[in-house]
């Protein structure tokens, strides 16, 4: 005799849980369209590296770049960048940096990042 118990019925018909990816609220950006940018292999602790740091990296673009800031978001946003700040005004420009240099921030980063202390 098998057992028909409802909480039985319920466990055997219940899916395995598949692994969620990561919230796109887990990737803060200016403009949430751009989150389809990102590549499919970037973390949230990544890209939170990449956006703290954006102003030190030579990977990352501001408008002032590309020589006419007009229309450089324009320009910038036909290239497929992915927006990593948003501008403050009279403070610093938005930055913007290419999907394809993300891995190669990251391991600048890797490579300028202060040693860890132990014990501190």
């Amino acid at each position: 005799m098998t057992d028909t118990t409802p909480a039985t019925l319920a466990a055997v018909q219940q899916p395995e849980p598949t692994p969620a990816k990561p919230a796109a609220s887990a990737f803060s950006l200016p403009n949430p369209q751009h989150l389809k940018r990102l590549p499919a292999t970037l973390t949230a602790e990544q890209w939170s590296r990449i956006r703290q740091a954006a102003y030190q990296l030579p990977q990352v673009l501001s408008p002032n770049d590309l020589g006419d800031p007009a229309s450089a978001a324009l320009q910038l946003e036909k290239l497929g960048l992915i927006q990593i700040q948003k501008a403050v005004a009279g403070s610093r420009p938005s930055r913007w940096i290419a999907p394809v240099l993300i891995d190669v921030a990251l391991a600048h980063l890797d490579a300028v990042a202060p040693p860890r202390r132990c014990g501190r």
